[in-house]
């Protein structure tokens, strides 16, 4: 309704405000440490969260500190109740145009023996029943980015692999790859 913006502090406080007022509406949720990404529905009676361990840089290669502790937990604005809690999702949270889709990224936990192995790959969410869409197909990505209607879904990103940039574009719905380049 863009009334309403929501907030989480480093602590895990996390808050809705009047966006006019700038009143403190509801204490909604403490969670268990700062948002790295919120996001509301297009409706506005959901909002999801996603958070992430940052990494501490211990190491001399990078590829092998230990896999990051992602969530991702869905809420019903009206009741506060969790709607979705999927475990080993998270980083970022952001719905399709027309909210029947909610991608965020999936670890790839344990060691990674080189650093062109992937640590985290996309996932897509079908917000009607909460089912993973293509599973494990949609790859890595640095940038996404839904159509207006939410029908597609473009990837991009760098293929560390093959040192060069890359598009995919997929179909929301099915998961199924439209095109590349």
């Amino acid at each position: 309704d863009g009334r309403t913006v929501a907030l989480a502090d480093r602590q895990g406080a996390l808050t809705l405000w009047d966006a006019e007022r700038g009143d403190l509406t509801r204490e909604f949720a403490r969670l268990p440490r700062g948002a790295a990404a919120l996001a509301f529905s297009p409706d506005g009676k959901q909002l999801a969260t996603a958070f992430v361990d940052g990494r501490k840089g211990e190491r001399l290669l990078a590829f092998t500190e230990p896999a990051l502790n992602e969530e991702l937990i869905v809420w019903d604005i009206a009741t506060g109740e969790e709607l979705f809690r999927p475990q080993g999702f998270g980083v970022v949270a952001m719905y399709s145009p027309d909210g029947a889709r909610l991608l965020t990224f999936k670890a790839h936990k344990g060691f990674r023996l080189t650093p062109t192995s992937p640590e985290l790959s996309v996932a897509l969410f079908d917000t009607g029943n909460w089912t993973q869409i293509a599973e494990g197909a949609l790859g890595t990505a640095r940038c996404f980015c839904f159509s207006a209607d939410g029908k597609r879904l473009a990837l991009g990103g760098r293929d560390r692999r093959l040192n060069a940039n890359f598009v995919h574009v997929y179909d929301a719905a099915t998961g199924a790859e439209v095109s590349s380049f």
